[in-house]
């Protein structure tokens, strides 16, 4: 019985301190695009190396923003097709820090508002 219950209790441990990283990685954004203001969570991506035309790129989730004229479209053909719309965005605030001329991808399918671009978040978080 004693085994049982360090089992169940270093899984509840393991669980409780996934999600609390997975809170130190949310940040406030507010973006400003097309004289409109959003306000959504990013969480900050350490796996997010992607980058547009060699600038990093953060990703959105497309049901956030109202209509767009994206710039570039991208096609994604691994286990499950994605396009990713590009954009580029007038200002984005993080960490109430300011990111000027971004590119962002928008995609239609994302676990979280937006995924921050670590190379972006450098001098920012």
């Amino acid at each position: 019985m004693t085994c049982v219950f360090l089992i169940i209790e270093t899984i509840y441990l393991i669980y409780t301190k996934r999600k609390i990283k997975q809170k130190d990685d949310l940040y406030d954004v507010t973006l400003i695009f097309n004289n409109k203001i959003y306000h959504f969570s990013g969480f900050l991506d350490s796996g997010n190396h992607a980058n547009y035309l060699g600038y990093p790129l953060i990703f959105i989730k497309k049901s956030k923003i109202d209509t767009y004229q994206q710039l570039d479209t991208l096609i994604i053909d691994g286990l499950k097709k994605r396009k990713i719309d590009i954009i580029l965005v007038d200002q984005v605030l993080v960490n109430k820090q300011s990111l000027r001329n971004v590119y962002i991808g928008v995609l239609d399918e994302l676990d979280y508002d937006c995924l921050l671009n670590k190379e972006l978040m450098g001098g920012i978080i």
